[in-house]
């Protein structure tokens, strides 16, 4: 993407203080998509001791099966469950240089990957609808995160 193609999205990001980017090909969203779904069902996995049926617990619907299924919700998504630090394909896909592009744009000085301390720099958060498992936008830039500019992949 050159500057003329960012335009539009960091008028966006500079009047709203977000924007959406177009920076995954299909295949990309897909390995994402799935690394994210592993890796979900994975800590489920361990913390029950059982295999999870996927069709019968898909993960978009988990709001509605986490308490049957047993799962100790607030244990099981603590930070040291949430965060890592990716390595291969994952860590090249993450940082790329469409997404390096625009955040070169926006800051314009040095870029930093920052980390949680002790954590990684790639995390995720289970949502259950009204149970504030999200952050408020009041708080996109609060605390030790000051200054940082996140990255959000929803997926599906």
């Amino acid at each position: 993407m050159n500057e003329h193609q960012l335009s539009p999205y960091l008028a966006n990001y500079k009047k709203n203080g977000f924007t959406t980017i177009p920076v995954f090909n299909k295949d990309e969203t897909l390995f994402l998509e799935n690394y994210a779904q592993d890796w979900l069902y994975g800590l489920i996995e361990k913390q029950s001791s059982k295999i999870v049926d996927r069709k019968r617990y898909p993960l978009d619907q988990y709001h509605t099966w986490w308490e049957e299924y047993g799962v100790d919700h607030n244990e099981l998504f603590r930070a040291a469950n949430r965060y890592v630090t990716p390595k291969g394909e994952l860590k090249n896909i993450l940082l790329s240089e469409k997404i390096y592009q625009f955040l070169r744009a926006v800051q314009k000085d040095d870029l930093e990957l920052w980390a949680d301390p002790g954590l990684g720099w790639f995390g995720f958060r289970m949502v259950r609808p009204g149970m504030n498992d999200g952050y408020p936008a009041s708080c996109k830039n609060w605390g030790a995160a000051a200054g940082v500019i996140s990255i959000w992949l929803p997926i599906k």
